[in-house]
């Protein structure tokens, strides 16, 4: 890359440098990479959940899993969604946004406007 600084104050070639070395930076550092796939034992100690309920949501394929070998393994994200999915709010949360103008269902199907 060829850069030409013609016309440059100091203040806009450090500027410019600095731009130049930080994305330099970016690309020399590696990506941590995420395990999509969590063991039954990593599952169980991240979620505070047992043996059993794991290998219900597995057989009853509330979320995706896959065999290695003769292990189970667990989508993260898809086990992360469901724990998301059926988290109970507090009234606190609910009052908040509800001050907000926010619209949330009820039990009886009638809405909090």
């Amino acid at each position: 890359m060829q850069l030409t600084f013609i016309n440059l104050s100091p203040d806009d070639l450090r500027q410019l440098l600095r731009e130049e070395v930080e994305r330099l930076l970016r690309q020399a550092q590696p990506n941590p990479v995420e395990k999509p796939y969590l063991s039954i034992t990593q599952a169980e100690q991240q979620h505070g959940v047992s043996k059993s309920f794991l290998y219900r949501l597995s057989s009853n394929r509330e979320v995706s899993t896959r065999r290695v070998g003769k292990s189970i393994q667990f989508d993260a994200k898809e086990l992360e969604n469901y724990f998301d999915k059926t988290a109970k709010r507090s009234h606190a949360a609910i009052e908040a946004d509800l001050k907000k103008g926010g619209v949330f269902p009820t039990l009886k199907g009638k809405r909090y406007v």
